[in-house]
């Protein structure tokens, strides 16, 4: 269960040991929030967010049996240098920890089966990250802009890596890439040349031992980030999200921006069409 966006009003919320999630700002205006003091906040068994400013070099060590870390939980906490995760984690939301500049290292439980969408955001000074056996999926943007990230090892279980997941990470000295990878966009890895030309030499390693990722290699056009740089460029169009992030638009030069039906942008976010599959859509629509 996620909760989203509740009566301003609200002063008292008790939620059962079971939830796990809390989706962004769920509880953002209500009196409950605006009553807690500074610091942690808590709410059942999930980790609500760190309220108010922290202090340089601060520290925060999440109690144990906490199941949950809320979106943004931790968002823009630039001056966290430390957070301890306990064992008993098993859902760390979108953008949890985006943001936090200082944040040098951090552990994540064994528990945790998928890293979503931008939780480590813009945390310019981490540099090794292990990622454990439990995790399935490292979904858009997880790493993206973590600048000074130079160590990256990828436990056996991770089955799907999604684009622009480590975009920008410019100081890659080791990506340890497992077989268990059967899904990779290469997207995933954009950034400086270096980095580019150590992941060209891990996914030949890939396709020689996993026959799943041959489509990589044959849709290369399409499916990277500089073959659908160079389609757009071609073809002056370019694709972005609204503020929400929840619609997609499409906009080929001075032609009105098109807003994509769901089952278009997702199939795009899919990889089931690349970037020329939805500027045929939005021809056919013209």
């Amino acid at each position: 269960m996620v909760y989203y966006n509740v009566e301003s009003k609200l002063s008292t919320i008790e939620i059962p040991d079971s939830i796990e999630k809390i989706g962004f700002g769920a509880f953002e205006d209500t009196k409950w929030l605006k009553e807690q003091p500074d610091g942690e906040v808590y709410l059942g068994k999930v980790f609500y967010e760190y309220k108010g400013k922290n202090a340089k070099n601060a520290s925060v060590e999440i109690k144990d049996g906490t199941k949950g870390i809320a979106s943004a939980a931790f968002n823009g906490c630039r001056a966290m240098e430390s957070i301890v995760l306990p064992n008993t984690l098993k859902n760390i939301g979108e953008g949890a920890f985006e943001y936090c500049r200082d944040l040098i290292k951090i552990d994540i439980p064994n528990n945790i089966e998928n890293i979503e969408r931008i939780t480590f955001l813009g945390c310019t000074n981490l540099k090794t990250i292990n990622i454990p056996d439990n995790v399935n999926i490292i979904k858009e943007s997880a790493f993206s802009e973590c600048k000074n990230l130079t160590t990256v090892n990828i436990s056996e279980g991770v089955e799907r890596i999604e684009r622009y997941a480590f975009s920008e990470c410019t100081s890659f000295e080791t990506i340890d890439i497992p077989a268990s990878i059967s899904e990779m966009d290469m997207r995933a890895y954009e950034a400086e040349q270096k980095q580019r030309d150590n992941l060209a030499d891990k996914v030949r390693d890939l396709q020689e031992r996993n026959d799943n990722l041959m489509r990589v290699s044959s849709t290369y056009y399409f499916y990277t980030a500089d073959g659908e740089r160079m389609f757009c460029e071609r073809y002056k169009c370019r694709m972005y999200p609204d503020k929400m992030g929840i619609y997609w638009y499409f906009k080929v030069g001075d032609n009105p921006s098109y807003c994509l039906p769901q089952e278009i942008s997702q199939a795009y976010h899919r990889r089931e069409i690349s970037i020329q599959g939805v500027y045929l859509h939005w021809k056919e629509r013209r």
